[in-house]
């Protein structure tokens, strides 16, 4: 299983840093670090399943915490100010 997932990571990084390139998206250094250095460095975060555990945890709460106590009163204030339909 490993050695056929392998040659598809550098294929793949070869492909997202070409596109990232040839579309001008970006320079040639920023295409090589979103399409080489980026995934590896997320993949090596999420390696530890502690870490892992962690980040996904505090990116909850703050996700969760917006969208439960700001998102709400917010769109009941553009609501009222919109007045009736």
């Amino acid at each position: 299983m490993l050695t056929a997932l392998l040659p598809r990571v550098a294929i793949n990084s070869i492909n997202i840093r070409y596109n990232l390139y040839a579309a001008e998206l970006a320079g040639a250094e920023w295409a090589y670090f979103w399409g080489s250095v980026a995934p590896f460095t997320v993949a090596w975060l999420f390696s530890s399943r502690e870490l892992a555990v962690r980040v996904v945890l505090w990116a909850l709460m703050v996700v969760g915490g917006w969208v439960n106590f700001v998102l709400p009163p917010y769109l009941y204030y553009l609501s009222r100010k919109a007045g009736p339909t």
